[in-house]
């Protein structure tokens, strides 16, 4: 059932700015309505342009007929929707804005800019007062998963994005087969790994004994690798990041004792065979040499309940393989950056965000989007959890495989499957682990590159470079680290640093006057 999600997991709202926000707000604005206080006095039809990382379901327009109609009769709304894979949602956006085709809702990502980008260009309607008065169950329901610039609410951010402990997964038919399993019980942190690789090597050195990331041209998700880095706050792009929650202070990650320390540690373990030498230039997805026996571990968000020490899992929650899950890194929150926008020159917006609000909170409807029609894509267990069907293997057999479970809704109204779990409440549980985490102290920030766009290019372009050969040990730290950190100055990180220490003040002082 589960499939890596091309995301990463932030949020960006503060729930204290929040509720200031809401005071202003009320104060200028009339009440909010109850759930069912919108209804167009005609239908009003929208058109939602997504991001769908699985093939075009077969039975998504039949679902979308359904959902059609239940809307129709609660607000008198009905929904086109139209998708694009993550290669190009972007282009797609931009075409339909550009040539005035109808567009109300569609997908943002801080990632590739769309979101700080559009808001730049004034594509993005302002939600606060919309959310008053035609969202406030959204509101209330999801205050906390807001996305926001400039203290203004720009988006709804995706509900799966906060849940990930970052975790080195391990192959536990190999465990048993090298013989390492007692030691990977005793693993706290990624260097403790360094005696187990070094017998899977000796007894197998064709083994791949980590798989790097190669997501965002870095080894490493998270970076939790050492314990110098124990928070990573990238502040949109890693160019200028908060480490460790210290302090406010933006630094430049690449000339830090800590990721000095991290290099250091790669290249041992490159030099002892551990890590694959192609690498860098290897462009096959990590999760598939994971599942298809390449590798002996790989790092990975993993959603779970227990996260304090290794514990096994079955196959089918990692492309079955059966793992040991090593949690490397309490759950860290950082701003939100992935979710749904509603288009500033929509005629819709009010439409727009009363079906945002009904979709995202309504379980009956939720569960038709995110999951199909009962009895048909997949079948309600005695205890609550879900299963696949008679006859299908996968959720692609019963013809409606969508990104909507992760994409819109609340984590706590999601269905669970039982591969994943035979409890029902396993999503409710998990939601309510936000009171455990740690907050970035940076959470609700976001950065906008406008002013130093040349100089993010560029710099981008000589991480490109460096960092993934570095991050694997293939390059020597101490003769290319140095060379790596002027070319960056070269290209003008400290430029990007200083505007975005910049933004971070004028930012904090928002706050302050708003205490």
């Amino acid at each position: 059932m589960n499939k890596i999600l091309l995301f990463a997991a932030c949020i960006a709202a503060c729930i204290a700015v929040v509720g200031c926000r809401h005071e202003t707000l009320l104060e200028s604005s009339p009440p909010p309505s109850d759930d069912n206080g919108y209804f167009a006095d005609e239908t009003v039809n929208l058109v939602y342009v997504y991001q769908e990382v699985f093939p075009e379901a077969p039975d998504k327009g039949r679902v979308l007929n359904l959902l059609n109609e239940m809307t129709k009769s609660k607000i008198n709304v009905t929904v086109t929707m139209e998708s694009a894979p993550p290669a190009t949602i972007a282009s797609k956006i931009d075409l339909k804005l550009a040539s005035n085709q109808q567009i109300d809702i569609f997908s943002t990502f801080s990632s590739n800019r769309i979101f700080e980008t559009l808001v730049a260009r004034n594509a993005i309607a302002p939600l606060d007062d919309l959310l008053l008065r035609y969202g406030s169950t959204l509101l209330n329901h999801n205050g906390d998963n807001l996305m926001k610039l400039n203290g203004v609410t720009y988006g709804i951010g995706y509900n799966d994005s906060d849940f990930g402990y970052i975790c080195l997964l391990v192959n536990a038919d190999m465990a048993r087969r090298f013989g390492v399993e007692d030691m990977i019980k005793k693993v706290k942190r990624f260097e403790d790994m360094e005696d187990i690789y070094r017998i899977v090597h000796e007894q197998d050195p064709y083994i791949k004994c980590y798989i790097p990331s190669g997501y965002g041209n870095t080894a490493f998700v998270g970076y939790s690798v050492t314990d110098g880095i124990k928070t990573i706050s990238p502040l949109g792009d890693y160019l200028g990041v908060i480490l460790n929650n210290d302090n406010y202070n933006v630094v430049n990650l690449y000339e830090t004792k800590e990721y000095a320390e991290l290099l250091n540690m790669s290249r041992r373990f490159y030099l002892q065979g551990f890590f694959p030498q192609d690498a860098v230039i290897s462009d096959v997805n990590r999760d598939l040499q994971y599942q298809g026996g390449e590798g002996f571990s790989v790092m990975n968000n993993h959603r779970a309940l227990k996260h304090d020490e290794p514990y096994l899992v079955s196959g089918s929650e990692f492309f079955g393989v059966e793992s040991w899950v090593i949690p490397l890194r309490q759950l860290f929150i950082d701003t939100r950056r992935f979710g749904i926008s509603i288009n500033a020159a929509s005629e819709n917006k009010e439409a727009a965000i009363a079906w945002l609000n009904l979709v995202t909170t309504d379980e009956d409807l939720y569960h038709l989007l995110a999951y199909g029609i009962e009895g048909e894509h997949y079948i309600k267990n005695e205890n609550g959890t879900i299963r696949l069907p008679e006859g299908c293997s996968s959720v692609t057999d019963t013809g409606y495989e969508t990104s909507h479970y992760f994409t819109i809704g609340e984590i706590s109204n999601r269905l669970v499957w039982d591969t994943v779990s035979d409890d029902p409440d396993y999503f409710r549980k998990l939601a309510a682990l936000n009171s455990e985490a740690i907050y970035s102290n940076t959470f609700g920030f976001i950065y906008d590159n406008s002013l130093v766009s040349m100089e993010a290019v560029a710099c981008t372009r000589v991480i490109q470079k460096y960092t993934m050969a570095l991050e694997t040990g293939a390059l020597d730290p101490e003769t290319e680290l140095p060379k790596f950190i002027s070319e960056l100055k070269a290209a003008g990180i400290d430029a990007i640093i200083e505007e975005k220490q910049r933004q971070l003040d004028i930012w904090l002082g928002t706050l302050d006057k708003s205490r």
